[in-house]
């Protein structure tokens, strides 16, 4: 479900070279570290969210909806798509989904 972690840095790295002012080849200035940015505001950073952490909650969000709602689409194909044999919690082994493992 979640993007490759590569493609995820790559879109990182793009953010990073906007904000530190890189253009066409000519590297901009790292004033401060990429980590300190993502903190919030009354911490001294800017507030950026750091794209990894918003991936985990989007993904904490579906799973609250697969497990909380009966009636949606969405958990309904999940369910009749994965959940046939065993209950998802129950994930374990070669033949489980990475998504469920997670």
């Amino acid at each position: 479900m979640n993007p490759p972690k590569g493609v995820v840095d790559q879109i990182h790295k793009i953010l990073a070279k906007f904000v530190w002012g890189h253009i066409r080849g000519v590297k901009g200035k790292h004033w401060v570290a990429w980590d300190s940015l993502c903190l919030p505001k009354d911490e001294g950073g800017l507030g950026f969210r750091s794209l990894h952490d918003v991936l985990d909650a989007l993904f904490a969000k579906l799973w609250w909806v697969f497990r909380t709602s009966t009636n949606s689409l969405w958990s309904e194909f999940i369910w009749n798509k994965y959940c046939k044999k065993w209950h998802p919690i129950m994930a374990q082994g070669i033949g489980a989904s990475h998504v469920w493992k997670k």
